[in-house]
């Protein structure tokens, strides 16, 4: 055969090399066939070393037996991670961690005599560590599968009471009428503040609620007057619980992974605001307007409550400057100039 072109008949062309390009196997010279090079695909470090290697994130597989609060099952069937599919409609993601249950539990401070109210509890990721802490669970879940994993897990523990339905249209007043009561929740995001504000209007019957949600909800939470995440939700929950930020979840320690990070919030109704102001009605529709509209001045966001006479006369008895805005406002200030406005429009003919 005669070669023409120039260069070896066995080797491809140098730019090959020079661009890069992938050849499996190149016909030497002596007749034989080798793989001198290798694919460019790259390879994740396990496929090197055949060693597994864990994702960073918290979302370590867990070693050794089940743990009470787990959803690992070591029965010879799939793991039930695997055979529920998350409803992306309900914001289902389910806590695969189980320090990280275990944690959130202990925040709880259960103890015999608690009776322990959980929101969404999933697959029952945390409701196993609460049996074994408080005199009673009550579990409301509005998914029928899960509602089914659930019977199944926790049906013949006679402390375990099982819901099924949602909690923004369960009668908690019933529910909670008798003992002492805990709340520990991993809540969907999309329905955080509708819970937090229907728990509010039973703060009485409670003694804390442990919840992880959104960490940019937790922010506003637990802000403080005059940075940017205080806000309505801030003023509102701490004038009938005193929050508390706990600590953050990634999102590798849920199933599927979510787009953002949870914090963990702990609200201590035994320590409400004092004094509570004289109407909660003119409170709450004050602090609606002047957040509503939080980059004004107080006396352009509360024009609709109160002519501006009457509101001058508010902020005189008060003692707060309405030129402020509303995220400059701390809590005291909201109730003295409710409980001001309430007496300037009873006064007022």
């Amino acid at each position: 055969m005669v070669h023409r072109g120039g260069g070896s008949p066995h080797l491809p062309p140098l730019s090959a090399f020079r661009y890069g390009r992938c050849f499996t196997s190149i016909p030497l010279s002596f007749g034989d066939r080798q793989s001198i090079l290798s694919p460019s695909t790259p390879q994740r470090p396990e496929e090197r070393t055949g060693l597994h290697i864990p994702r960073r994130g918290g979302d370590r597989p867990h070693k050794g037996p089940p743990h009470p609060g787990s959803s690992q099952v070591y029965n010879g069937k799939r793991p039930e991670s695997l055979r529920i599919f998350p409803h992306k409609s309900l914001s289902q993601h389910f806590l695969v961690n189980p320090h990280i249950a275990r944690r959130i539990v202990e925040a709880a401070e259960l103890c015999r005599s608690d009776f322990a109210l959980e929101i969404g509890p999933g697959k029952g990721a945390l409701t196993g560590l609460l049996l074994e802490r408080a005199g009673k669970v009550v579990a409301v879940e509005i998914d029928p599968e899960l509602c089914s994993i659930l019977r199944q897990r926790f049906g013949r523990d006679r402390k375990f009471q099982l819901i099924e339905g949602d909690i923004l249209q369960v009668d908690l007043g019933p529910l909670v009428s008798e003992g002492r009561w805990v709340v520990v929740a991993n809540l969907p995001y999309r329905i955080t503040t509708p819970v937090l504000f229907r728990l509010t209007e039973h703060c009485e019957k409670f003694e804390r609620a442990v919840v992880m949600i959104q960490r940019e909800v937790a922010r506003r939470i637990t802000a403080s007057p005059g940075i940017k995440d205080y806000g309505m939700l801030s003023v509102m929950l701490s004038l009938d619980a005193r929050p508390e930020y706990l600590f953050e979840v990634r999102p590798g320690n849920f199933h599927p992974r979510p787009k953002v990070t949870s914090a963990v919030v702990r609200l201590d109704f035994t320590r409400p605001y004092y004094p509570q102001p004289e109407d909660r009605e003119i409170f709450r529709k004050l602090v609606w307007a002047a957040f509503g509209v939080r980059r004004k001045m107080l006396r352009n966001a509360l024009r609709s409550l109160a002519p501006p006479k009457t509101l001058r006369e508010a902020s005189e008895k008060a003692g707060v400057d309405l030129s402020l805005r509303a995220e400059q406002v701390p809590l005291e200030g909201f109730v003295r100039l409710a409980d001001a406005l309430r007496s300037s429009l009873c006064e007022a003919p």
